[in-house]
């Protein structure tokens, strides 16, 4: 009988061990081309060695090579259609964040249940792969298969937990993820995991708790200073929010969120120009990420730097594949412009780069869009600016009929578009907006 590494000849089956010890060294010491290699020469010598094929896979898998893995593992299925863990392998190919092949992978998870129904890791692998298609219910099924095969597993609560807060769920999440902690009191993941709940659930002081303690047992994190860091800004302790988005960095320089984070609560505690050093550095991080330009737009906003203001949303619009964004974009560019046309000496051409704007904002803005009234409103002004009362009038009313309970600026459309309609001549309908805008206590701002 031939065993696993087994060639034929006896010089062969004697190279083909030497190079999977070697392979199996170098892939212990991390240099996995090298022990890709070994592998590699073993298939060479024996096309159908499904043992070389799957250490291969494996190892194509860990450096994302993902279409590489795939084929190995393939080849494992191709020789022997009842090998569960090349499956598995394949599956895991096909899951990750870069195909995204969810539905490929849980088939082949589903398969290698089939053929082995004790198969723990397949489980866990279609349970991960269906939370992220969103489908919440099967994901809960397939942890709780594995519990009920071995209730002492704290990592399948964790995640039958998330799957529950995701479901919104989350008192059966807690419970889960309280499970798992009494499982293994010394889980940072699952203190970090229950202090997400609880932050969802609006439990702010608990959430707290359970981040101090995944702090305490694993003080390098980067997410669970983030995340603690932004309880704490919720509460209004922006001196121990900034404390915590700093130790994120400190542990993870790359952590774009939280130099968003720590740039957010500088600009709410005043401090413009270090929240603008911060937003900065995000956006270098990641010059894609849209979130970084709003947030930088919005401080320059604040500090009356328009030109910086327009620069920062221009690059909103020419970035983000989101209409609702973009949309966003093209409001704060024209309200800067309008902002600007009052000290520029071309007036007239800041206006009109205004309307330009607010009029894309309100073609690619969807129908639960938040600032039509706003939009309407903005553009009402800068018709009203350019001496075009009719189509400023138009906007007003627009505005009026969009505008939410409680519009803090009701008052004022009824005003302005009382002061359209005297331009325009209609001296009743301005008198009617007049009173309206008395009756819900319209007060001058000169």
């Amino acid at each position: 009988m031939k065993d696993c590494m087994s060639t034929g000849s006896t010089n062969d089956n004697q190279n083909a061990a030497e190079n999977y010890n070697r392979g199996f060294v170098y892939s212990c010491l991390g240099e996995h081309d090298k022990a890709i290699a070994e592998f590699t020469k073993i298939i060479r010598l024996a096309p159908t060695n499904t043992v070389a094929y799957f250490a291969r896979g494996y190892l194509y898998t860990r450096k994302h090579e993902y279409d590489n893995a795939i084929a190995d593992f393939t080849e494992i299925i191709r020789v022997n259609p009842n090998d569960a863990l090349a499956y598995i392998g394949r599956g895991n190919a096909y899951y990750n964040d870069d195909k995204e092949e969810y539905d490929e992978a849980i088939a082949d998870f589903t398969e290698a249940i089939r053929i082995n129904p004790n198969e723990y890791f397949a489980y866990s692998s279609r349970g991960n792969a269906h939370y992220n298609k969103g489908e919440y219910d099967k994901a809960i099924a397939d942890f709780t298969e594995i519990i009920q095969t071995n209730p002492d597993d704290a990592n399948s609560y964790i995640s039958r937990g998330l799957s529950y807060g995701s479901k919104g769920d989350y008192e059966t999440a807690i419970a889960d993820i309280t499970g798992a902690i009494r499982l293994d009191k010394k889980s940072a993941v699952a203190y970090y995991n229950r202090g997400n709940t609880y932050a969802r659930n609006g439990e702010c002081d608990k959430a707290i708790v359970d981040y101090s303690e995944a702090i305490r047992l694993n003080p390098d994190d980067a997410n669970t200073y983030n995340n603690r860091g932004l309880i704490y800004g919720s509460k209004g302790d922006y001196e121990r929010a900034i404390d915590d988005f700093t130790n994120a960095i400190r542990f993870d320089p790359k952590c774009v969120g939280a130099y968003i984070n720590r740039g957010t609560t500088y600009a709410k505690k005043g401090e413009y120009d270090k929240a603008i050093v911060d937003f900065t550095k995000a956006i270098r991080l990641v010059p894609e990420n849209a979130v970084g330009y709003v947030k930088r737009g919005y401080v320059y906003a604040k500090k009356g730097e328009y030109d910086k203001v327009i620069a920062n949303f221009t690059e909103v619009i020419d970035i983000s594949p989101d209409d609702n964004i973009v949309a966003n974009g093209y409001f704060e560019r024209g309200v800067a412009y309008t902002k600007k046309a009052a000290s520029m000496e071309t007036y007239q051409n800041g206006l009109d780069k205004a309307i330009a704007d607010f009029t894309e904002a309100i073609q690619l803005a969807p129908a639960d869009f938040p600032k039509f009234c706003d939009i309407y409103y903005l553009r009402g002004l800068a018709y009203a600016g350019k001496g075009e009362y009719d189509k400023a009038i138009t906007d007003y009313t627009e505005a009026i009929l969009t505008a939410p309970t409680k519009f803090p600026y009701l008052s004022k459309l009824y005003y302005f578009r009382g002061l359209a309609y005297v331009k325009t001549g209609n001296e009743a309908k301005a008198e009617a907006d007049f009173a309206r805008a008395n009756e819900l206590g319209y007060e001058s701002d000169e």
